[in-house]
Formats: structure tokens, sequence, C-alpha cells
């Protein structure tokens, strides 16, 4: 129980961070924005209903593999502007451009390209099942069952589980086996914060929706102009994802500093049974806790 508190005492603390830096949004805004190009262009160069199987295989492992390289940027430019905040209590993001394409990216390319494999692989069974809950007209026939929503939750795992890794290359300058082993290690320490991570993130996305959804209903009773509507759709929506994507980069990467306060505590021999006897940080308060780590 204490390991689910925690870890909706760190969702609570990121929304705060995002509210004093909104700014940080803008590198998930950008990959969206990115993969969102990505579909435009593949939908208007090729003709889809003329391609074989394995060319629109191939398409969709494209799209996935733009879609998983532009969050792992803008996770890895978040990460060093998280490290200048923690090191220095500032943020500057030229520089951490500079770190991001000089240091992190050429490490990472390895665990951005096994990411966008398994990424690939989800992408299709959730297509399977989205083709089964649909009727001969295209229409969908029922909401998405137990087995579905087990392979989207399994989705975010992964997901949160590069952005641990990409933590771990990005402040320990390690390569991407030396950083895999260390993302596990979170696992591992504090299990249930982590999972207690993954479910919020579900929760936060359905909580985000649910604006829209009012909007939507009121529109029955209320006219809005269209030219409105769906700009302001769009908008929201693209806002609404990138938070969802902040958050948990934000998630992981406070798990990560804690877990790193806990192996030092370890190393100095001091009387602690659990990862949970260590003080939290947090990137809301006005601690350096990366300056001596």
């Amino acid at each position: 129980m204490q390991g689910i508190r925690e870890g909706f005492a760190i969702y609570k603390k990121n929304f705060i961070f995002i509210f004093k830096h909104p700014f940080t949004l803008i590198p998930f805004l950008l990959a969206l924005g990115a993969s969102i190009f990505a579909g435009i262009y593949v939908n208007s160069v090729f003709d889809l209903d003329s391609l074989s199987i394995v060319q629109l295989l191939g398409l969709v492992y494209l799209l996935t593999i733009v879609s998983t390289f532009s969050i792992s940027v803008a996770s890895l430019f978040i990460l060093e502007l998280l490290e200048q905040h923690e090191t220095t209590g500032k943020m500057r993001p030229l520089k951490a451009l500079a770190d991001m394409l000089t240091k992190d990216l050429w490490r990472a390319l390895p665990i951005i390209i096994v990411w966008s494999i398994i990424d690939f692989i989800i992408t299709l069974i959730l297509a399977v099942f989205s083709a089964l809950r649909k009727n001969k007209n295209g229409r969908t026939t029922r909401p998405a069952g137990p087995l579905e929503r087990a392979v989207r939750i399994l989705q975010t795992t992964v997901r949160m589980g590069m952005m641990v890794i990409f933590t771990v290359i990005a402040w320990d300058d390690k390569g991407p086996k030396a950083s895999f082993d260390e993302g596990m290690k979170v696992y591992k320490n504090s299990l249930a914060t982590m999972l207690t991570g993954v479910g919020v993130s579900e929760i936060t996305a359905i909580i985000l929706i649910v604006p829209l959804i009012l909007v939507q209903l009121l529109s029955k009773f209320v006219y809005i102009p269209i030219d409105i509507f769906l700009p302001a759709t769009y908008i929201y929506l693209a806002v609404s994802w990138s938070i969802g994507k902040l958050i948990e980069q934000l998630y992981v990467s406070e798990l990560y500093l804690w877990n790193i306060h806990y192996e030092k505590a370890l190393e100095n021999n001091e009387n602690i049974t659990s990862i949970y006897d260590v003080r939290k940080p947090s990137f809301t308060d006005n601690s350096f806790d990366l300056l001596d780590q």
C-alpha cells in the first residue's frame, strides 16, 4: 500500500511541476506533430488500397519508428532539462538540446530500435482486436474487452520502462546495456510504485478526455460554431496527449532519482530496510538532488 500511496504522491507533484514549467510540454507537442505529419505524408503519397500486406506492414513500422523516435528525442531533451534543474536550479533549453544530440541520442538508438519493434508488434495486435470489434460496415459493435485493455496497459508499461532507461542514459552517461540493467533495478526496488505509475497513467488519460466528452454533450444543447469547436478539440487533444507523456517521463525520472538516493544510502550502511525508508526527492522542491549523486 505504501508503494501505491507514494505513486499517487509523485503524480500530484508532477502536475505541479508542469503548472510551474508549461514550456516543458513543447517537446512532446513537437513529437506529436512529427507523427501526425508522417501519417499525413504516407496517406497522401501512397495508395494504401493497392499495397501488399508486406508493404502495408512496412509503412506501419515506419510510422511506429517515427513515433517512438520522436517521443524518445522529446524524453531525452526533457531529461537534460531536469538534470540542469536538479543540479543548478535553472533550465537552459539550448544546452539541453546540444547535450541530447551529442551525448544521449546515439547511445539511446539501440533502445529506440528495440522499442519500435516491440511497439510495432503491440500495434498489430491492437489492430487485430479493433478489427474483430467491427462489423461489415466498419462500425465498432462493442467496447474493448479485458484482453485488449491488458495489451494497451502493456504498451504503456513498455513505454514507461523505456523512459526509465532513457533516464539512466541521460543522467549517468551509460551505454544501452548498462542503462537497461540499471533501469530494471527500478522495477525491482519499487515495483508497486512503478506499476501504480502505469495504472495512474491510464486513469490520467481517461480524466483528460472527460472535459471533451462534456463539451460534446453540451454542443447538443448549445450551438458551438464548427470552426471554433474543431480547432479547439484538436488543440485540447494534442495538449492532453503531451501532458500524459510528460507526466510519464517525470514520474519514472523521479522514481529513478529516488532509487539513486536509496542505493547511496545502502552504500553508506544507513539503517534502512527498503526504498521507502529513504527521503523521496521531488522536482518541485528546492533541493538539488542530482548535485552530489
